[in-house]
């Protein structure tokens, strides 16, 4: 639901606020960095979303469009909307990497290069998004971040790290009707 920017007789301003729940569709792009000389393409993605409550709070689920032939698992979303403004957290389950021109898990990429077998895949972090709702074209943007971090991994009950660069990038999204 959108509430239309008003102002009452007193002058106070009501601002558009955002109901974010249903399905929506978009795309996701990276900026340049040194992790990508060669940045990845963008990716479509579908997001379905459910606010609860009168604090802006949602939760959902995207799913990425395939991506260099891989179908990525399911990613859990969770956040808030304030006004026009959204900040929200998305995690997949498993870590995926760009390997050449292909995208594997990071288990793969360090058993093709490491020549190290995994005892699972490691935990992943979250992916931070925050951006506005444009009520009047209908779309929400901004941009992400994924921050360096360090990761820890397990291969024959023995751990090691490693140090996972960050990236950042700009996404956009439309709800999509009925």
């Amino acid at each position: 639901m959108n509430v239309p920017i008003e102002s009452d007789d007193a002058g106070i301003v009501t601002m558009t606020k955002l109901d974010i729940t249903g399905t929506w569709t978009g795309e996701y792009w990276y900026f340049p960095n040194p992790v990508f000389p060669i940045l990845p393409p963008r990716t479509s993605f579908s997001l379905v979303a459910l606010q609860r409550g009168c604090l802006g709070r949602f939760s959902g689920t995207v799913q990425d469009a395939r991506v260099a032939g891989v179908l990525q698992e399911e990613a859990a979303i969770g956040g808030r909307v304030a006004g026009n403004r959204i900040r929200f957290w998305k995690q997949y389950a498993s870590y995926y990497v760009w390997m050449e021109d292909r995208l594997v898990t990071l288990g793969e990429e360090i058993r093709a290069n490491l020549e190290i077998t995994l005892d699972e895949e490691p935990q992943t972090a979250p992916i931070r998004y925050r951006g506005k709702y444009v009520p009047e074209e209908g779309y929400a943007e901004g941009t992400w971040e994924f921050p360096t971090y360090g990761l820890q991994c397990w291969s024959d009950g023995r751990s090691f790290d490693i140090l996972m660069p960050g990236c950042a990038g700009a996404w956009r999204m439309a709800r999509q009707s009925g």
